[in-house]
């Protein structure tokens, strides 16, 4: 799973009236525009099934042990883009699962600001379980080097790039592969990126690598460590710095 979102080149304006709001009914009408923008913004095998996260949004957090969250950010009726993130508690990470501005707002600024909203979202999830500050944010991107044309791979980099100016860091040594999520679908190759929001990271150390591929794998997927696909991305980690 993926960001889709054409970063700005011109600043972060402000967008009046915009506000985020959790979805809560897999029925109502921000819903509705959620999906919407979700079946267009993502190719089927990076999308996980549309009753699947019907089932989160009637259920709301827990699933997986960690805290979860559904969002869109909408001026007054209509939405403009979606947030799927969540918190993992017991290795104070967030991972972005599915990050999405609707077509026609790109590169306007937006997908800036509400990356920052998930942020801060994290960073209070972290403090409302009592933890220490939350380690950074985790997300999936598409690799350039799978691209289907040039200006597929352009498109890659461009998101990486938007990523790398809002803080985060490329982590392509790692051999990350996502599992199908559904019949038929393939398994997906991506690069993994980080966030950090604390000096406890350690990018260049093992150790804390080793916790962030178990963390994504674990709480994203609910793969545990025999599986091959962890065990595949662990190996790839051999020989860094402990």
């Amino acid at each position: 799973m993926q960001e889709n979102v054409d970063p700005s080149k011109d600043g972060r304006p402000q967008w009046a009236g915009l506000e985020i709001r959790e979805v809560y009914d897999p029925q109502g009408e921000d819903a509705r525009q959620f999906f919407d923008i979700y079946l267009e913004a993502f190719p089927a095998e990076e999308r996980e099934p549309v009753e699947s996260l019907k089932k989160q949004m009637r259920e709301g957090a827990g699933r997986r042990g960690r805290l979860e969250h559904l969002w869109v950010a909408a001026q007054g009726e209509q939405v403009q883009a979606l947030a799927v993130f969540s918190y993992c508690p017991q290795d104070r990470i967030g991972i972005i699962g599915y990050f999405a501005v609707r077509s026609g707002l790109r590169s306007q600024g937006l997908g800036a600001w509400l990356l920052q909203q998930v942020v801060e979202q994290v960073v209070l999830d972290s403090a409302s379980l009592g933890h220490a500050q939350a380690l950074g944010v985790a997300l999936e991107v598409e690799r350039p080097e799978d691209a289907h044309s040039e200006e597929d791979r352009e498109r890659r980099m461009r998101r990486i790039a938007f990523y790398q100016r809002e803080g985060a860091y490329l982590l392509d040594q790692i051999r990350f592969t996502a599992p199908a999520l559904g019949p038929g679908l393939p398994e997906v190759a991506y690069h993994l990126m980080f966030l950090p929001l604390s000096l406890e990271v350690d990018l260049n150390a093992k150790r804390f690598l080793t916790q962030l591929v178990e963390s994504v794998y674990r709480c994203e997927y609910g793969l545990q460590g025999d599986h091959p696909l962890m065990q595949q991305a662990l190996d790839s980690l051999q020989g860094g710095a402990d």
